[in-house]
C-alpha cells in the first residue's frame, strides 16, 4: 500500500480479497493501521434482499449484528463490528461530501 506506516485508521477490501496474496496484505495491514486500527474485509453474496437504499443503512446493520452477538454473549464480537460502525462513522462524519445523517 502507498502509505506510510501508520497511516490508516480503517482498510477496507470489498470483494476482492480473495485475489491478495494474504500474507503479504496482512502484512501491510499491520504496517499502514495505526493502533486499534479496523480492518474490513466485505465478500459479497448473491441475496434475494434488494440492495440498502441508504449508506446508513449498512451502518444500521452493522450496529444490528453487534446487538446479535451481544445477545449470545460474544463480547469478541459485538466489540468487532462495534469498532467496524464507529471506524465507518467517524470517516463518513470527515468527509468533504457531508457527515452520515
Amino acid at each position: 500500500m502507498p502509505f506510510v506506516g501508520e497511516a490508516a485508521r480503517a482498510i477496507v477490501a470489498a470483494t476482492a480479497a480473495h485475489w491478495f496474496h494474504r500474507p503479504a496484505f496482512y502484512g501491510e495491514v499491520r504496517r499502514v493501521l495505526v493502533p486499534g486500527g479496523v480492518i474490513a474485509i466485505v465478500e459479497g453474496q448473491m441475496s434475494q434482499k434488494p440492495a440498502p437504499r441508504r449508506p446508513t443503512e449498512l451502518l444500521e446493520e452493522s450496529a444490528a449484528r453487534a446487538d446479535e452477538f451481544a445477545a449470545a454473549g460474544d463480547h469478541d464480537g459485538e466489540a468487532t463490528w462495534r469498532r467496524i460502525t464507529d471506524a465507518v462513522v467517524q470517516l463518513a462524519n470527515e468527509n468533504p461530501a457531508g457527515p452520515v445523517h
